[in-house]
């Protein structure tokens, strides 16, 4: 016959019991995003231990979270954006207290749900991956990496333009300054005929315009 619990173990039974219900941090994989509110259905990676009555562990998966918000990095003059893909993952911390008030409001607001980290109080922060995710980096500088489906970053909300290399600027004008020392020295349109067909051996087109010296992946304002 097995001995009855003591009082401490009772208790700590009902904390053990109720210590479930309180989430705090856990890493999640993005199932949906929505760029237009800036939310993500998210699954909880890691299972959740429980033990049954007879006292085995049993693991339990926790449900899709809809309609997590996710935090980039801004303030009021500053703000770092990009898309977030199904299958990308999340780190969600679960707010002492419902935050869906102030959501709406942006004011000081009551809660309106009384529970306390439940999975309803969640917020995605990206940037949290498995151990063979790594990023690449560089001793000397940031390294900003710019992947599929993203095409290209801008820097200013109104970028539309691609900035130009210095490396290829300072190339297409060697080619320029090259091409003129070249040419045959004549009066009249056939010295700037000349300068113009050896131009379009370095890639000029007939009309005398460079070959690109765009970045292809950063626009600037």
């Amino acid at each position: 016959m097995s001995a009855e619990p003591t009082l401490a173990e009772i208790i700590r039974k009902g904390i053990d019991s109720r210590l479930l219900d309180v989430h705090v941090a856990l890493p999640c994989r993005v199932e949906t995003y929505n760029a237009a509110t800036q939310t993500a259905d998210v699954l909880p990676m890691v299972r959740r231990a429980i033990t049954d009555s007879v006292g085995n562990t049993q693991h339990e998966e926790l449900p899709v979270l809809p309609n997590v918000p996710v935090l980039f990095p801004r303030s009021a003059a500053f703000s770092a954006t990009w898309p977030i893909a199904k299958g990308d993952h999340v780190l969600v911390i679960f707010c002492s207290s419902a935050i869906g008030n102030w959501r709406q409001s942006g004011d000081v607001a009551d809660p309106g749900d009384l529970r306390r980290h439940d999975l309803s109080h969640a917020v995605a922060i990206p940037g949290v991956a498995p151990d063979g995710d790594v990023l690449p980096t560089n001793p000397a500088a940031a390294v900003v990496e710019v992947n599929p489906p993203a095409t290209h970053l801008t820097v200013g909300a109104g970028a539309s333009e691609f900035v130009a290399l210095s490396n290829l600027v300072s190339l297409r004008f060697f080619e320029m300054v090259t091409a003129i020392s070249a040419a045959t020295i004549a009066i009249g349109p056939g010295g700037a005929a000349d300068v113009k067909a050896k131009l379009a051996v370095a890639g000029w087109t007939a009309v005398g315009t460079p070959p690109s010296m765009a970045a292809t992946k950063l626009k600037s304002e």
